[in-house]
């Protein structure tokens, strides 16, 4: 189990009202986007992706089935990773 404390992605599919699961995600601290300082740039995720940098992989995937079961929206599928260091185009 994904109990260890730290960066988590988050990718996961529903089937309706994807906005809606991403805003209150949102208010739970989870983020689209992040910034290099080296050369200020900022990177956006994949609209089905968020991260949270405080997380285990267990708590991320309970928060989407609680704001899901919330909002009465059904999970298609989902997936929670440790991720330690990023980098994008």
């Amino acid at each position: 189990m994904g109990t260890s404390i730290g960066t988590v992605l988050l990718v996961f599919k529903v089937y309706n009202r994807h906005s809606d699961v991403i805003k209150q995600l949102e208010k739970k601290g989870y983020m689209d986007r992040w910034g290099e300082m080296s050369n200020n740039k900022v990177h956006v995720l994949p609209g089905n992706t968020l991260w949270h940098n405080f997380k285990s992989t267990d708590a991320a995937l309970l928060d989407l089935k609680n704001v899901c079961t919330t909002l009465n929206i059904l999970i298609e599928n989902a997936i929670a990773v440790n991720a330690s260091d990023f980098t994008g185009i």
